[in-house]
């Protein structure tokens, strides 16, 4: 389950910290820069948008989590923060709400996924698995992590994974 509800958050680290600040409409001021096309929906499809823990001092700026109201607009956000250059000028990084679990599991399969890429092929992560795309997935060829293995298992029926 906080799998699943983690879907609709994207957390935002490397965003300046103000006394007082709006976290809200700082975040949306931010998304604007990354996907103008959603300029008419940002503002309704956020629903909260917060700092996570204490503040402390003068380190570095906390992450900001953000929940979304549509999957739909938190997705476009997603893939247009990849490719984004306002982002890179200043330095904001957006990335995926993950469970400790998943992050682990990603970490793993990290080398296996360059690697695929290298020989060029499509792969990406679903989940905690690593997943060939295309012809390969077709061939049913996915790769999961079990914790309890000491490296990546192929599964080639769905009822494996």
């Amino acid at each position: 389950m906080s799998t699943y509800k983690r879907r609709w958050n994207l957390r935002t680290s490397g965003v300046l910290e103000e006394d007082g600040e709006n976290v809200k409409m700082v975040i949306i001021d931010i998304f604007l820069q990354v996907s103008p096309g959603l300029a008419d929906v940002l503002q309704s499809s956020i629903d909260v948008a917060h700092r996570l823990g204490p503040k402390l001092g003068n380190a570095r700026p906390r992450t900001i989590i953000v929940q979304f109201l549509s999957r739909s607009h938190r997705d476009r956000i997603w893939a247009d923060a990849r490719s984004s250059e306002v982002l890179k000028q200043k330095k904001i990084r957006i990335s995926e709400d993950l469970t400790q679990r998943t992050k682990e599991a990603r970490n793993k399969l990290w080398p296996l996924l360059e690697k695929a890429r290298k020989e060029g092929r499509r792969a990406d992560f679903c989940g905690r698995r690593l997943s060939f795309i295309g012809r390969w997935r077709i061939k049913g060829v996915i790769f999961k992590f079990s914790p309890a293995q000491r490296a990546p298992s192929m599964a080639s029926k769905l009822h494996d994974m």
